[in-house]
């Protein structure tokens, strides 16, 4: 298939100019990303079933104001319905389980949608377990989405060139 799609007597392909992308944070199409003062600095109560488990969870709109209001928004609008949780990592010194995503493997983009800065990230590094934190592309502050980890046992998860990862809230049962 290579040959015949790239081969001799394929038409060389002519190049165009490609449109900017816009400015901020969020790609055309995607979704807004909601004003902090959405998560109104309060703690948010509620649950999410994570594998057929309600887990009653709390969200911090004071220490994590952006964070909090993507979460809001994200459940107001059903976006994590039918979403998956497809990554657990189970060091020594790191355990979380990853989710947020739309197919079972991760590989799923987000449409553009990304937020930042990192909030209410440990200064020692350290995430204790029920903490629900963002993910994000590494050294890339800015490039939170949808996507969270839970942590499932006391944790080191090592800052990097962008700083450590935003705790948005806590599993409390």
């Amino acid at each position: 298939w290579s040959y015949s799609a790239w081969g001799p007597g394929q038409p060389v392909p002519t190049p165009t100019a490609t449109a900017e992308p816009p400015a901020g944070p969020t790609a055309a199409g995607a979704p807004e990303v909601p004003s902090p003062e959405l998560a109104q600095a309060r703690t948010w109560t509620g649950a999410m079933t994570v594998g057929g488990v309600e887990l009653g969870i709390e969200l911090d709109g004071a220490l994590a104001p952006q964070a909090t209001a993507m979460f809001v928004q994200a459940a107001q609008a059903k976006w994590f319905d039918g979403k998956y949780c497809p990554r657990v990592t189970a060091y020594p010194t790191m355990q979380v389980l990853q989710c947020g995503t739309a197919t079972p493997d991760s590989t799923a983009g987000e449409d553009g949608f990304r937020f930042g800065p990192i909030e209410n990230s440990p200064s020692d590094d350290t995430y204790p377990a029920g903490s629900i934190a963002m993910a994000r592309i590494g050294g890339d502050g800015a490039s939170m989405g949808h996507q969270f980890f839970i942590v499932t046992a006391d944790s080191q998860i090592p800052s990097d060139s962008a700083g450590g990862y935003s705790i948005v809230g806590r599993v409390t049962s």
